[in-house]
């Protein structure tokens, strides 16, 4: 029988940063579980610090983890990363190596370690196989594709760790935890672009974080010159006001110029075929819902068939779908694939429709989901999204969902939103990369390839912003689009909470938007009103990427008066053209197969909501 004092049981509590210039720090990324066997230079939690920099912080000790902090933890002071039962005197742990490479050292000790099947993974991850990761928007690291969990093999244990018993397990659990101040094993990584890229500098608690950039006035001229670029001309324009129309919430177009109108009556949902080039409108479809949200997706041009759908305004009422040939009209119901559920977005390419879903669960807390519908085969499959941690700690919510195709039978779907900390009730930007194949049969195969917790001050430029400032800035990104090369592309999203943004009792809300381009460069801008409603706030509604480089932004009001602007930008986020008209107001936006770009939405005429649609001029 083992006698109780065989092991010296320790517990090591891993801090935070004492550098105040690194805060507000925001966990990314937990490279341990509770109950690994961990190393003393493992890595356990990357972060990124208030300025944009990333950090990995060591377990420190060799020993088990019993307790680590939660992924999207938003820290503005020192607290606790996790803590280390220690089963022996460990060894003494050298926190200053400049050369090590903490990327590298995760994947040796995985591929050391014989592949176990996850026991626990998320409903959208896939095979353990190696993925080509595309290159994304603020990409944290280039690690395999189908890191989804936690591997069920970790290191080995230290000696005598095998032999501890339910009497040393339940000793260890009631022991008190010993604070081992310092923090271990601080290494700096920069995120100045989508790959990996690594300083070789290693920062201690004696050792100062990099100052600032340099303060600069906001709003400056560069942030609002924007709404001075010339305008942005339509080549065509439609109204439809038959049978009560009040507003176009959707609008498709096929390789010929033929177009899916999605819009609404005062009460009542309905689709409309339309050709562009004549004006001429064909069958339509009428449907007894009352939508706040619908979509057009062609899914066989050659059989005239389009799958279209409505969400009604009702919260608890689920979407509902038809399939409906736009030349005699002829529909048919779309049955049980989203009961329970409610589309808030989607998109499109040749390939797929790719759907964003809220359940009606009843809870509290909102949950997500996505629907992605094979178009040539039908097929669909459901992924569950993550929101709220299992303590309610972090809450992630979605708000834009994008498509781009990587390899020749590849293809990428990029969620995009934020993540509120319960207790400090800040806020930063969340993206969510999901790898996307078809198998022999034309079925959708989904897998997590990324997720990225996105700081504010790794969008805007330098200066706007310190997170020293006593109201630290929140983000929440709202839209992204990829080029067709699928490496030049855009995330952009909202600025709010600073001082230089405080009107009346709240906070104006501006759009900052990063640009990554293929050749590896990075181009932050910020987009913020002149006019006298600027105190309005603005927000990005949407972005689609063009040709040449460029992107199409849809801006909508963030509050008070209604506001719709379209705006092209190159990809150096100068703007091009804008259109801004006093009566108009587009709802979406979408790109021709022939790369002509269109918005859809509604005008007031005598005081009343017109239907109506735009294509614009982009030479």
């Amino acid at each position: 029988m083992l006698a109780e004092t065989e092991f010296d049981l320790t517990f090591k509590t891993i801090m935070s940063p004492a550098s105040k210039g690194l805060y507000p720090l925001t966990v990314s990324e937990i490279k341990v579980a509770v109950g690994d066997m961990v190393t003393a230079d493992q890595p356990a939690v990357i972060a990124v610090t208030g300025d944009g920099r990333r950090i990995a912080i060591k377990c420190g000790s060799d020993g088990r983890v019993i307790a680590v902090t939660a992924s999207g933890t938003v820290m503005d002071s020192r607290q606790m990363t996790l803590v280390v039962e220690i089963f022996e005197e460990a060894p003494p742990v050298d926190t200053v190596t400049a050369s090590e490479n903490v990327e590298e050292n995760a994947q040796s000790e995985e591929a050391a370690s014989a592949p176990a099947e996850p026991a626990d993974r998320p409903v959208d991850a896939g095979p353990d196989e190696q993925v080509r990761r595309p290159r994304g928007v603020h990409r944290a690291n280039a690690e395999t594709a189908a890191r989804t969990a936690t591997s069920a093999t970790s290191p080995s244990r230290p000696d005598g760790a095998s032999k501890m018993g339910r009497r040393g397990v339940l000793i260890g659990g009631l022991a008190t935890v010993a604070i081992a101040g310092g923090v271990v094993g601080l290494k700096v990584l920069s995120s100045n672009d989508g790959g990996p890229s690594y300083e070789t500098d290693t920062v201690t608690d004696a050792e100062p974080a990099a100052p600032p950039a340099p303060r600069r006035p906001f709003p400056a001229p560069e942030d609002t010159d924007w709404m001075s670029a010339r305008t942005l001309e339509t080549r065509a324009t439609g109204r439809y006001s038959d049978e009560g129309a009040k507003e176009f919430l959707a609008i498709d177009i096929d390789k010929s110029g033929n177009a899916i109108l999605v819009g609404r009556t005062s009460n009542k949902g309905f689709a409309l075929s339309h050709r562009l080039g004549d004006g001429e409108s064909g069958a339509k479809l009428d449907v007894d819902v009352d939508p706040a949200f619908g979509f057009a997706a062609y899914s066989d041009i050659q059989r005239h068939d389009t799958l279209v759908g409505f969400t009604p305004k009702s919260p608890r009422e689920h979407s509902r779908l038809w399939t409906y040939d736009r030349n005699d009209g002829g529909t048919s119901t779309v049955d049980g694939v989203l009961e329970n559920a409610r589309i808030i977005r989607y998109c499109r390419n040749r390939d797929f429709a790719v759907f964003l879903i809220e359940y009606i669960d009843g809870e509290s807390t909102k949950s997500y989901g996505a629907a992605v519908f094979s178009m040539d085969s039908n097929h669909v499959a459901l992924l569950k999204l993550p929101s709220a941690d299992r303590n309610f700690d972090n809450y992630r919510s979605y708000t834009h969902v994008s498509i781009f195709q990587g390899d020749l039978n590849k293809w990428f779907i990029v969620l995009s939103g934020k993540n509120e900390n319960a207790f400090s009730n800040k806020s930063v930007g969340y993206t969510r990369t999901i790898s996307l194949e078809k198998d022999s049969e034309g079925r959708p195969q989904t897998w997590l390839v990324d997720e990225q917790y996105l700081s504010p001050y790794v969008m805007m430029p330098e200066g706007v912003g310190s997170p020293q400032d006593s109201q630290p800035a929140y983000f929440h990104a709202t839209a992204s689009a990829y080029a067709q090369d699928g490496r030049t592309n855009l995330l952009g999203g909202s600025i709010w909470n600073m001082i230089v943004q405080e009107v009346g009792n709240g906070f104006r809300q501006d759009v900052a938007v990063s640009i990554q381009t293929a050749d590896g460069k990075e181009y932050r801008r910020m987009f913020v009103r002149s006019d006298e409603r600027k105190d309005d706030g603005l927000v990005l509604a949407d972005a689609v990427a063009l040709s040449g480089g460029r992107f199409a932004l849809l801006f909508r009001e963030a509050r008070g008066e209604p506001l719709a602007i379209v705006a092209v930008i190159d990809s150096t986020g100068k703007t091009l053209a804008r259109s801004w008209y006093s009566n108009s107001f587009p709802t979406v936006i979408a790109v021709a197969p022939n790369g002509e770009l269109y918005s859809a939405g509604y005008d007031i005429k005598n005081g009343d909501r017109v239907a109506t649609y735009a294509a614009y001029k982009l030479s």
